[in-house]
This record gives structure tokens, C-alpha cells and sequence, in this order.
């Protein structure tokens, strides 16, 4: 068997292990819908910051005042955020919210709209010529950050024009890097579903 294939299938299989662990942390549902664990793993944050909310909701008032009004907050990866603010990237036709199912889809489908693009024939090669020379495998995270000079030493730019650790953003489901190979695809999948909430990042002005 190749190794390529080998490489994709343990990705997959840990990406699949790591949304059954996700959807444990949601609230239940009649059906899941179908969310990647890359979106999943933002979608749970912002339930887990969130009181039990009633359905449908019919307007961004109505969530609003469920959510405890214009001055409200909430945490989200240990930052507080206004929760007028965060409704503002609810968009009026997302409206009503008809159940959790509904809100976890309109969710998704906010990350993925407000996630960048990346043009990865040029990133990809300027982030591996700053890691440096490696020896392959690459075990983890850890033993990437050994090699390329330590967790902070490669960094890339993030959604807000600031930069964060490129290795902070490597999940370890990428790993054992086996080969060059497998490594230009784990710093594209890097690259390509970096993270809206991080905990790295700080929080930007209110506007």
C-alpha cells in the first residue's frame, strides 16, 4: 500500500475519532449534520460559551435577548467577546434559527465564510523554508518544534493581519510526518483550516 494513502487514511481515521469526542461536548441532536471536525471544533467553543437556548429563534433580537442583552459577554478560548458583536456575523437570512441542528449548520457555514483564503502553492513552500532542514519521520508537534527551533520560531499570518505559531495550529492528527511529501499536505491542511477562536490569539479592538 502507499505510503500516501496510508498517510490520508490515519488522517482521516484520527479526524473521525476526534468529531465522535467533538459531538460528545454539543448538545444533543435528532441528526448530526454534516460539519467537519475542523469547523466542528469551533462550533463547539462557542456552544460550550453559551447558555441552553430555545428554538426556533426567530431574529438576532430575539437571540440577542437570550443571550443577555446588548452589554452581555461571553468567553470564547478564554477571551471575552460582546455577544452583540458576535451576532453581527449572523447575517439577517439566517434567520429563524429552526433547532440546534439549524444553528450548527448556519454556524458552519459562518466559519467557512469568514475563514481567508490561502494561496497554498506559495505558502506551503516559504513556511517549509523557514522550518529548515528535517530528518523524517517527524513524530508530533513537539519534535517539529525541536527541529525547526522551538514553538514560536515559524509563525504565519492570521485572520486579524497579526501573526500566530504556525505549530500551534498543527493539530496532532498530522502526525507522524513520514516524508516531505506528507508534510507539504499537513502544512496545507494547516494552513487551509486554521482556526477563526484560538486561544493564541488576542483579542481585537471593539469597534
Amino acid at each position: 500500500m502507499p505510503k500516501q494513502s496510508e498517510s490520508i487514511r490515519r488522517v482521516a481515521a484520527r479526524q473521525r475519532e476526534e468529531a465522535e469526542g467533538l459531538w460528545g461536548r454539543m448538545p444533543p441532536v435528532r441528526q448530526r449534520p454534516l460539519v467537519s471536525s475542523v469547523d466542528l471544533r469551533e462550533i463547539v467553543r462557542v456552544f460550550e460559551a453559551l447558555p441552553t437556548l430555545r428554538y426556533p429563534i426567530d431574529t438576532a433580537a430575539d437571540l440577542l435577548e437570550q443571550l443577555g442583552g446588548e452589554d452581555a459577554t461571553v468567553q470564547l478560548a478564554g477571551i471575552d467577546v460582546r455577544v452583540a458583536r458576535m451576532i453581527g456575523y449572523l447575517r439577517a437570512y439566517y434567520f429563524p434559527i429552526s433547532s440546534v441542528e439549524n444553528f450548527i449548520e448556519k454556524l458552519a457555514e459562518v466559519i467557512r465564510t469568514n475563514r481567508p483564503s490561502v494561496d497554498i502553492s506559495t505558502e506551503v513552500p516559504k513556511l517549509k523554508q523557514s522550518l529548515g532542514d528535517l530528518k523524517y519521520p517527524i513524530a508530533d508537534s513537539a519534535d517539529l518544534a525541536r527541529q525547526s527551533g522551538g514553538e514560536d520560531g515559524v509563525a504565519f499570518r492570521r485572520i486579524d493581519g497579526k501573526t500566530a505559531p504556525l505549530l500551534t495550529q498543527m493539530p496532532e492528527e498530522f502526525f507522524p510526518v513520514e516524508s516531505e511529501e506528507d508534510l507539504d499536505r499537513s502544512l496545507a491542511l494547516a494552513l487551509l483550516s486554521r482556526p477563526l477562536i484560538s486561544p493564541h490569539e488576542s483579542p481585537q479592538p471593539e469597534r
